[in-house]
């Protein structure tokens, strides 16, 4: 397992090392991490997000990003989301950027304490971020948790078959039956 060198702790110490890394690293709250693996399940609700969202936003000012280029937060955070959405540009070489307006987590068993906690935390600190949405990976469920005039606040997660995301930052509505199309869950 590669170790972060003391001389490598500054972001831009820690940025130059993770790009030497085989693996994806990321940086919360000053610990070091591997990126996590994902579960099948999590791939594919992932893919059904994106799937969802970019037909939706085509024409518009926003792109959808995965999983590969890296956030850098304004604290100094390094973190890789499972999906995006920043505003687009013409062709980019970036392997980082600061700048989403939505951030989704995929939740499990296993990294949802991570998630909702010591990565929320990061990301409450971004300027540009206006919705985090968290997909569950065993049920058709999204948590939402929106910036508004008087900060953060949780709303009613969206659920079931009927259930739909209202995106007003982007203009657009996601249904769960697209986000979940496809995806064996435990409630069926």
């Amino acid at each position: 397992m590669a170790e972060v060198r003391k001389e490598d702790r500054s972001l831009e110490g820690f940025l130059a090392w993770e790009n030497r890394q085989p693996e994806r690293w990321e940086r919360v709250g000053g610990g070091v991490r591997c990126r996590d693996s994902a579960t099948a399940g999590h791939d594919l609700v992932a893919i059904g997000v994106a799937t969802a969202l970019s037909p939706r936003l085509r024409g518009s000012p926003w792109r959808v990003h995965g999983s590969q280029l890296r956030i850098v937060t304004p604290a100094g955070d390094v973190l890789y989301p499972d999906l995006f959405v920043r505003p687009a540009e013409g062709r980019s070489v970036a392997t980082e950027v600061s700048d989403p307006v939505l951030v989704v987590e995929l939740l499990t068993a296993q990294n949802a304490i991570e998630r909702l906690t010591r990565r929320w935390l990061a990301w409450r600190k971004v300027p540009s971020l206006r919705v985090v949405l968290w997909p569950e990976t065993d049920e058709r469920r999204v948590h939402v948790r929106r910036r508004g005039e008087g900060g953060w606040r949780d709303e009613e997660p969206a659920e079931g078959r009927g259930g739909v995301v209202a995106l007003p930052e982007l203009g657009i509505e996601l249904p769960l039956e697209a986000i979940y199309e496809g995806v064996p869950l435990e409630e069926e």
